[in-house]
């Protein structure tokens, strides 16, 4: 599938991947967070971002490029 169809996917909650990133990653929309911060009460409030995981957990902000962007075997993950 193509990454409008893909992005459409993760706003309902799901996680996709590229066929060539063989399992190793998978992005999704993050779309509540709070950051503690040292000062501030309450915490940070944070705006939805895309975030990709590696296989092995965790999660850091995603930036597409190009050919994200363009390419057509987006799948979703079950």
């Amino acid at each position: 599938m193509d990454f409008s169809t893909a992005l459409l996917e993760m706003k309902q909650g799901k996680s996709v991947s590229r066929g060539g990133w063989y399992g190793k990653h998978h992005i999704n929309i993050i779309d509540t967070a709070v950051q503690v911060v040292e000062g501030v009460e309450g915490g940070l409030d944070i705006s939805p971002f895309i975030a990709i995981s590696p296989q092995n957990g965790g999660c850091v902000p995603w930036l597409a490029s190009q050919a994200d962007l363009l390419a057509d075997d987006w799948e979703v993950l079950d």
